[in-house]
């Protein structure tokens, strides 16, 4: 049982990182000029992140999130 026990509490956090990808993007207006700060977010907002000074972001999602707002 200890074994087990073990076992489950060393692999189960790579497991649910294993889950996740990163995705990495920038902000722009329509002129290619980077927008700072800006909010980034999942559809039902239980992800969200704010671009950088450059516009430059990057997001740790689950895999079934397909789209960013």
């Amino acid at each position: 049982m200890k074994k087990s026990s073990i076992f489950i509490l060393l692999f189960l956090p790579s497991f649910i990182f294993a889950q996740l990808r990163e995705i990495n993007g920038n902000v722009s207006d329509s002129e290619n000029r980077p927008l700072p700060y800006i909010n980034i977010f999942t559809a039902d907002n239980k992800f969200q992140i704010f671009s950088d000074a450059d516009g430059n972001f990057t997001i740790s999602l689950p895999k079934n999130y397909t789209q960013l707002y």
